[in-house]
């Protein structure tokens, strides 16, 4: 899990009969997250409710199930000629605004390991692809980011991906607090 950059890239490939190499060399700056291992909330009794209330569209995103792309309006303008799919968002009216609020905890107490706080951190991923395009707010110590805004998720996701335990509090508010325990 990180942040890695690097300024050069090599792309090499060989003929299927072997007949022929090739390769290029190309010199691009670029940076690749490398985010936690999704970690799925366990469900409580109760606490799952229906999503088959049709509420709105929004635009499509890379990895959005084609089963969600509105097809009839699959040439939506989006301005300056350019068309875009786009995607039907479902929810349940009773959703309420917690829910749409978590705030990630990322101090390590005493006698927690790394893999718990990989597993915390894997446990706000999972929340935040969940989120992804969908009212809502992501609080990662003292750090905000809005799920619906698509560069805000963006930067979310880096900041998943280069978190590291901190010894502040997180930011007060309303929501759902993640945190580590203090161990046994």
């Amino acid at each position: 899990r990180g942040l890695f950059c690097f300024d050069t890239i090599e792309l090499a490939g060989e003929g299927p009969t072997g007949l022929f190499f090739l390769q290029q060399r190309r010199a691009v700056a670029c940076e690749i997250a490398a985010l936690p291992a999704e970690v799925p909330w366990p469900m409580q009794a109760g606490s799952h409710r229906a999503e088959d209330e049709w509420r709105d569209l929004r635009a499509y995103v890379p990895g959005d199930a084609p089963s969600r792309i509105h097809w009839r309006k699959a040439a939506w303008p989006m301005g300056a000629g350019r068309t875009d799919w786009v995607i039907k968002r479902f929810g349940s009216a009773s959703e309420s605004r917690e829910e749409a609020c978590l705030r990630v905890d990322l101090r390590l107490p005493s006698g927690r390991t790394r893999r718990d706080f990989e597993r915390l951190l894997g446990r706000a991923w999972f929340w935040l692809r969940q989120r992804q395009g969908r009212p809502g707010r992501l609080i990662l110590g003292d750090r905000e980011f809005d799920t619906m805004d698509r560069a805000s998720w963006h930067r979310a996701a880096r900041a998943l991906a280069a978190c590291e335990p901190s010894a502040r509090p997180p930011a007060s508010g309303a929501g759902m607090l993640l945190t580590l325990e203090r161990g046994a």
